[in-house]
């Protein structure tokens, strides 16, 4: 039996384990880089909890954190088919490998999507790994045309 809570700024360090373990399981190595993507990340989570930027659920049982899936609210100019100023971003989306294929991912997603429902944001993006891209078209996510640049300094 699972429970899901909204994560608090007292779960930072659990959301940043997480998130490291999502990168693993992506290939990404355990190097230098991610130490300091993990160094940066557990305070700047910890204080987009508490200004309300980042909504974190949680999924648990009696033992432990299962699962948890971050969205984070952002400021946008209004645009053609969104006039609000509000866009959503769904992240970190992890759940440990003795508790898959049980629908957490699903849930939390879907507590999220009511949450931004809630506060009137229209607009839910998301980067989907190729093991959640069935997940999130059965919820109604669909393929755009987004384009990105890294820039290296």
């Amino acid at each position: 039996m699972y429970d899901i809570r909204p994560a608090s700024k007292e779960d930072a360090a659990i959301i940043a384990v997480q998130r490291r373990r999502m990168f693993l399981d992506m290939g990404k190595p355990d190097d230098a880089k991610m130490q300091a993507m993990l160094t940066s990340f557990l305070p700047w989570v910890r204080d987009a909890i508490a200004d309300g930027n980042y909504l974190g659920m949680l999924a648990t049982n009696v033992h432990q954190v299962t699962a948890g899936a971050g969205m984070l609210l952002r400021e946008a100019a209004p645009g053609c088919g969104d006039t609000s100023t509000t866009r959503a971003y769904i992240f970190n989306v992890y759940t440990e490998l003795e508790h898959r294929r049980q629908g957490l991912a699903r849930q939390l997603i879907q507590a999220l999507l009511e949450e931004a429902k809630l506060r009137g944001i229209k607009s839910v993006s998301l980067h989907a790994t190729e093991a959640g891209k069935n997940l999130y078209s059965e919820l109604g996510f669909e393929t755009s045309n987004e384009m990105r640049l890294i820039l290296e300094p």
